[in-house]
Order: C-alpha cells, then structure tokens, then sequence
C-alpha cells in the first residue's frame, strides 16, 4: 500500500503530464510560423516529477507522554471587566478532572476534549494564583488504552495597569507553566 506522499506524487505527476498533453496539442492547433520538418520530431528533455509541496497541517504525533504533558499551555485575558484563563492541550491529551487554584475562586465557562475557559476571581490583595490541571494522555499506538493522568502546575499573575510614563499599558494577566 503506497504512503499519503506517495499517492500524492502519483496524482501530481499524472496531472503534469495532462497538463503538457493539453499545452502540446494547443501549440500544434495553433500552428508556427517554421515549414514543417521532415521525420519525428527530436525527443523533449525529461523534466523531474515535482517533489512533495504540500505543508503537513497537523503536527507530528508525540513520541512519549512527557511530550503531551509539556505541551499544555495556558493564557490569560480580560474579557468583559472579568479575568479569564484559556488552557489548551495538543492531540492525544484530554484535559480532565478537577482544576486546583490557591488564592482564587475558579468558575469553569467552557471544557472540551483538549480546551479549558475559566472565570477566575482572586482573593482580595492576591496578585499570584498557583493553580494545577489534571491532563491525561493516550499513545497513539495505543488510542483504545486508558489514559494516564498528571498534574500540570501553573503560575498565574495578575499585573496591574501602568497608566502614566513611557511603560503605559493595560492590566494583563501572565500564566507561566511550572516545569516538574
């Protein structure tokens, strides 16, 4: 069974070759301004088949667990006056379980598979949130397995508006992942 690639190079190099069989017989039909010539016409150079030029969309699949852990990434935004948290795993992950934070009240907007929305309220005078995500990972090798689950940490710091001097700039909120 041939690979995706090489079908593909299969199906480009039919339509190069239908593509030159329409371009020859429109420059015979449309005629030249040389007599004929007596005999065959001399061999045109064979030009290479073109190589694979379609971008892969999707990523390689992780090799190990520790790849899908470590690619979790969060982030953080304000949205209508209310801060918000935005965490997102890559295939083969699934963001489960309970979200732990100290400091701060979470209230969970929106899950899916592989996103997390949340609300976040910190506790007055708290400016830094530590916060765990349970996130589970499945091998592609093995996709009807049971996922094995650990916690990912996160640092979250609330940075306060700068509305005077040169370093102007509107509140932010900044999420560090915690490495193990």
């Amino acid at each position: 069974m041939k690979s995706p690639r090489e079908r593909t190079r299969a199906h480009l190099a039919a339509m190069l070759a239908v593509a030159a069989l329409g371009a020859e017989s429109l420059a015979c039909a449309g005629g030249t301004d040389q007599p004929p010539t007596d005999g065959p016409p001399p061999p045109r150079p064979q030009r290479p088949t073109p190589g694979y030029g379609v971008v892969d969309p999707l990523p390689p699949p992780p090799r190990s667990c520790d790849e899908v852990w470590g690619s979790v990434s969060g982030y953080g935004y304000y949205h209508e006056g209310m801060a918000r948290l935005q965490f997102s795993a890559r295939q083969y992950s699934e963001i489960g379980g309970t979200v732990k934070a100290t400091g701060a009240t979470l209230h969970e907007v929106s899950r899916s598979t592989q996103r997390l929305d949340l609300e976040i309220s910190p506790d007055p005078g708290v400016t830094e949130v530590a916060m765990t995500l349970s996130v589970g990972c499945t091998m592609p090798d093995d996709p009807d397995g049971k996922a094995e689950f650990r916690e990912v940490a996160f640092d979250v710091s609330f940075l306060p508006a700068i509305t005077d001097g040169p370093n102007r700039r509107d509140a932010r909120i900044q999420v560090t992942r915690r490495e193990p």
